[in-house]
């Protein structure tokens, strides 16, 4: 069995976990009731869907590289990440891009491609 604490130990781990107290960011604010809390990055939903009809969707962030979706994407269908494209209005979906850099807005949709390699007719 644990022993209690004294008093004034117990009244500042109290204080703590209300939120009283400077919360040591170097603004003076004390963190307690009115202080506002930094904007969270909206999120977008974006639908990734091949030519077979399989699709995905992945809530991402605006600034969140695109390839973390385009890699989750090809293991959840289990193709090789090398034999696809992503496109997004028929411009290539690169592996930096960001949703904010495409453009891309909630709901849109990534087509994904097979890559096709040659396909011209061999000169004789």
């Amino acid at each position: 069995m644990a022993t209690p604490s004294p008093p004034a130990e117990r009244e500042y781990d109290q204080q703590q976990a209300n939120g009283a107290g400077d919360d040591n960011n170097g603004d003076g604010n004390d963190g307690g009731v009115g202080a506002e809390a930094p904007p969270q990055p909206e999120a977008l939903s974006l639908l990734f869907e091949d030519m077979s009809g399989t699709s995905l969707t992945f809530k991402l962030k605006k600034h969140t590289r695109l390839g973390k979706a385009m890699d989750a994407f090809s293991e959840r269908v289990t193709r090789d990440r090398a034999t696809l494209r992503f496109l997004f209005d028929g411009e290539r979906v690169l592996d930096d891009s960001t949703p904010e850099s495409m453009g891309l807005e909630d709901n849109d949709k990534i087509e994904v491609h097979a890559e096709q390699i040659g396909g011209g007719e061999a000169s004789q």
